[in-house]
C-alpha cells in the first residue's frame, strides 16, 4: 500500500483493489463492474459538452430521451422512435457535435442514467470512508454518516469522448475523488487512459481496465495535479467516478 506521506507528497493514489482489500470490497466492485457491463449504457443517458469558442466557455448537453421523443414542431407523443432507431440516431448526433469542437481543453462524455448500481451505494460510501480514516489523520476517527458521496456516478466515454487537461484545485468540502475504471479489457490503442502530470518526468499513465483505481486528494492543502483523459477512438470507457465530501 502507498504511504500516507507518498499520498500527500504526489497529490494521488494510483492501485488495483485487490492490492487494497483492507480499504476496498473487491468482492463488491466487481459485482458493480458486472452490472454496469451487463446494461446499455446508452439507454437514457446524456452526453456533455463543455469547450471554448472564441471567448466564451460554451456548455452543452445531448439527451438520449430527447432524441427518442422525436419532438419538434409536431409533438404528437406517436413520433417516439424504438431504442434501435434512437441509439444510432444518438450516436450520430454526437459525432457530428464532436467535429464542431476545438479539442483543446475541451469536456466531452457522457453520464449513465441507469440505476441498477445504485443498491452498491452505502457499500461504496464504507469504503472511501475507510479510505479516509486511513489516509486522513484529520478524519481518522470519523464516522460515515460525516462524509457524503457527493455526485457518484458512472461515466462512459467513446468515440471522440476526452477530458482537456486541468486541475481541480480543492473544491469546498471536498475530500477527494474516487474513480474506478469498470472494463473488463481495453486496448491501449483506443486511448481513454487517464494521465496524471501529462508531458512531464513525473507522468503517470492509468490504463482503464478493471480493477485498477485512483484516488485524488482534495483536500484544503492537496497538491493541484495536472491530468486528463485521452481522447476514445473506439470502443466504451466506463468508469465510476465518486465526489466524496465531509458533510
Amino acid at each position: 500500500m502507498k504511504s500516507k506521506n507518498d499520498f500527500f507528497k504526489d497529490g494521488f493514489l494510483f492501485g488495483r483493489l485487490d492490492e487494497y482489500d483492507t480499504i476496498f470490497d473487491y468482492s463488491m466492485m466487481t459485482s458493480i463492474k458486472e452490472v454496469v457491463n451487463s446494461i446499455n449504457v446508452y439507454k437514457s443517458s446524456r452526453y456533455i459538452y463543455e469547450y471554448q469558442y472564441m471567448d466564451r466557455k460554451i456548455n452543452r448537453e445531448l439527451n438520449y430521451d430527447d432524441v427518442k421523443r422525436n419532438i419538434a414542431k409536431d409533438t404528437s407523443p406517436s413520433n417516439e422512435l424504438p431504442d434501435d432507431i434512437t441509439e444510432h440516431i444518438y450516436k450520430q448526433l454526437h459525432l457530428s457535435s464532436v467535429s464542431m469542437i476545438d479539442y483543446k481543453g475541451a469536456w466531452i462524455l457522457g453520464e449513465v442514467c441507469n440505476d441498477s448500481y445504485h443498491i452498491y451505494m452505502d457499500d461504496i460510501h464504507l469504503q472511501q470512508t475507510r479510505f479516509t480514516n486511513y489516509y486522513f489523520d484529520e478524519y481518522q476517527n470519523s464516522k460515515h454518516k460525516d462524509f457524503s458521496l457527493g455526485n457518484t456516478l458512472v461515466q462512459f466515454y467513446d468515440e471522440g469522448c476526452m477530458i482537456g487537461p486541468h486541475d481541480d484545485g480543492a473544491p469546498t468540502n471536498r475530500v477527494a475523488t474516487f474513480l474506478y475504471f469498470l472494463n473488463e479489457t481495453w486496448d491501449e490503442k483506443n486511448g481513454g487512459q487517464l494521465v496524471i502530470n501529462p508531458n512531464t518526468q513525473n507522468q503517470v499513465v492509468v490504463e482503464p481496465i478493471f480493477p485498477n483505481f485512483v484516488v485524488l486528494d482534495q483536500s484544503e492543502n492537496c497538491v493541484n495535479n495536472i491530468h486528463e483523459v485521452r481522447k476514445v477512438k473506439d470502443n466504451i470507457k466506463l468508469t465510476l467516478t465518486s465526489f466524496f465530501e465531509s458533510s
